[in-house]
């Protein structure tokens, strides 16, 4: 009978894959995405895979590790030299530059105990869940903090602003998924990509017409410099009007004829004689 040959992987204590060896994770990075180079590994093992190990250098992930909008992970200076040489695989053709990545924040796993390649590196800060691929977890585009999605779901995303924001439901982007949720996502990114494009295109569109015909408004910017300048008509009239009173009130203090015009006054007995009014008293 021939012996047994050494196993190339080991089982984990949920069930799953641990990969061991060196020939086993070499299939998870750039040619672990294409279907010919992917043997008997099922989706799950490359789920788990993809939680331990580099997307385009195939080597164990070490921090700094960055994200993409697709859910894979990177470690930092493997993306990054690839992406200066130009020799980034097509797979991965989304990565433009440094805008399209997430710096991560991964929280370390307290718990793991030293196994060379068997240690779980990292767990969910809030239910401490370990970042196997047995569960889902996801990266916050915002602020880069990797949670898992029972976290997100069970204590939900106002409770978790504080901590781990602020972001919204958009900014949540999984984290190692499936083959069906990868197709939805980057149908997604497509799209959203697509409108940005749009919109940055009308924007240019309108600054290159302000610049050409200066003297040209639209009826919008029209209407609210009208606006304007009545709001501004109003405060110099009511400056006016107040300098006025202000003026009248300082010639009633220091005159004499002003404070008959306009304030209360008794006139002598003398006064009104000089005016006809009142008879002589001899």
């Amino acid at each position: 009978q021939q012996p047994t040959s050494k196993r190339n992987f080991k089982m984990g204590g949920d069930g799953g894959v641990i990969a061991v060896n060196r020939s086993f994770l070499r299939q998870c990075g750039d040619g672990f995405l294409n279907e010919a180079d992917r043997g008997g590994v099922d989706e799950r093992e490359r789920k788990q895979l993809r939680t331990k190990v580099c997307a385009v250098s195939n080597e164990a992930l070490k921090e700094p590790i960055v994200a993409c909008e697709l859910g894979y992970l990177y470690n930092k200076d493997a993306l990054l030299t690839a992406l200066l040489n130009k020799t980034l695989n097509p797979t991965f053709s989304h990565v433009r530059g440094m805008k399209d990545i997430i710096e991560t924040k991964f929280t370390k796993n307290t718990e793991a105990r030293e196994q060379g390649e068997d240690t779980t590196q990292f767990m969910c800060p809030v239910t401490m869940i370990e970042f196997t691929g047995r569960y889902s977890f996801s990266v916050i585009r915002k602020t880069g903090w990797v949670l898992s999605d029972k976290a997100i779901n069970e204590v939900g995303i106002e409770s978790l602003q504080v901590e781990y924001g602020p972001f919204s439901s958009d900014d949540i982007i999984r984290l190692a998924p499936d083959s069906e949720q990868l197709n939805a996502m980057r149908e997604k990114l497509v799209s959203d990509r697509e409108r940005m494009k749009g919109e940055r295109s009308k924007n240019k569109k309108r600054t290159s017409d302000a610049i050409q015909n200066p003297t040209k408004k639209s009826k919008k910017e029209k209407r609210r410099m009208k606006s304007k300048e009545a709001v501004k008509q109003g405060k110099r009239e009511a400056g006016l009007v107040g300098q006025a009173e202000d003026s009248v009130k300082k010639q009633i203090a220091s005159s004499e004829v002003f404070k008959s015009l306009f304030g209360k006054h008794n006139p002598t007995a003398a006064e009104l004689f000089t005016q006809g009014k009142a008879s002589c008293p001899i």
